[in-house]
């Protein structure tokens, strides 16, 4: 999972909060002496809004084909695409982007604001979040050790 922590984020900040998960992993490419990782992992996710995602992360990807990483979500006659070289909104047949240039600037210029301003309003995941994205993690090791459904709040308890 650790991998694939900025796609949760993600993920739950477009979608919402996440009610139960269930995962699975394995080992098929590296061996143990090469790495302590899944190396094939992946996750259902059932969100508290009644939305149903799927997360799969995959490091036995050769360097040629890259880094992966991609969010679908559709609903009603909308589409919207998020890759690491760019957000891609498809309404009613009409194609709208955003390139990663224009998005990393953002959240760049978002961050530096906040630093210097004491202002951090413009900052879209804050230590709240990561603390939640942790628990979904722990969740989802959780799940792939029981083979079970895991339900989120479990880990959220203090």
């Amino acid at each position: 999972m650790e991998q694939a922590t900025h796609t949760l984020d993600s993920m739950v900040y477009l979608a919402g909060e996440i009610d139960e998960v269930i995962c699975y992993e394995a080992q098929r490419q590296f061996t143990a002496d090469q790495t302590d990782v899944p190396d094939v992992t992946t996750l259902m996710l059932r969100f508290k809004s009644g939305a149903i995602g799927t997360l799969s992360c995959v490091s036995s990807l050769n360097e040629k084909d890259g880094n992966a990483n991609i969010i679908d979500i559709t609903c009603d006659d909308n589409w919207l695409r998020w890759t690491g070289a760019s957000v891609e909104l498809t309404h009613a047949g009409e194609k709208s982007a955003l390139s990663a240039e224009a998005r990393f600037a953002n959240a760049d210029e978002a961050f530096i604001h906040a630093v210097q301003t004491n202002d951090a309003s413009a900052i879209l995941a804050d230590y709240s979040s990561g603390l939640y994205t942790a628990a979904v993690s722990l969740a989802a090791a959780e799940s792939a050790r029981t083979g079970a459904a895991v339900r989120i709040d479990e880990f959220l308890k203090c």
